[in-house]
C-alpha cells in the first residue's frame, strides 16, 4: 500500500514537473518567471529521486522480509531432510539385525530337524527273525 502511495506521489511529481517545464520553455514568461519556474523544477526532481529513494527502499525492505520467511523455510527444510537422511541409516541397521536373526533361526531349524531325525531313527531300530515272527503272528 505505501508502494502505491509512492507510485501516486511519484506520478503527480513528473506530472508537475512536466506542467514546470513547459510553463517555463513558454515565450511570455519573464526572467523572474523563469528562474522561479527552474527552481520548481530542480525542487521537484529532488522530491521525484526522493520519492524514487523511498518506493526502493520500500521494496528492499519488502525484500528482506520475504527473504527472512524463506530463509525460516529452507531452516526447516534441512532440518526434516537432515532426520529423513537419518531413517536410512537407522533401517540399515534394523536390516542387519534382522538378518542376523534369520541366520540364527535358520540354525535353530536346522538343529531342530537334525535332532527329530535322530530321534525318528532311533525309534527305527531293526528287528530280529524272532520279533519278525511275532508280528507276523500278530497279523
Amino acid at each position: 500500500m505505501k508502494n502505491e502511495e509512492n507510485c501516486l506521489r511519484l506520478e503527480e511529481i513528473r506530472t508537475a514537473l512536466a506542467e514546470a517545464d513547459a510553463e517555463r520553455l513558454s515565450a511570455g514568461v519573464s526572467a523572474q518567471e523563469r528562474e522561479l519556474m527552474e527552481e520548481a523544477c530542480v525542487t521537484l526532481r529532488e522530491a521525484e529521486r526522493r520519492a524514487i529513494v523511498n518506493a526502493e527502499t520500500g521494496l528492499v525492505e519488502r525484500f528482506r522480509e520475504s527473504a527472512g520467511s524463506v530463509n525460516l523455510q529452507a531452516k526447516k527444510i534441512r532440518t526434516l531432510v537432515t532426520k529423513m537422511n537419518r531413517i536410512p541409516k537407522g533401517l540399515d541397521a534394523t536390516e542387519r539385525v534382522i538378518k542376523e536373526c534369520v541366520k540364527v533361526l535358520r540354525a535353530i531349524a536346522l538343529w531342530c530337524t537334525m535332532l527329530f531325525l535322530l530321534v525318528f531313527m532311533g525309534s527305527c531300530a531293526s528287528m530280529s527273525k524272532a520279533q519278525l515272527k511275532r508280528v507276523g503272528a500278530l497279523v
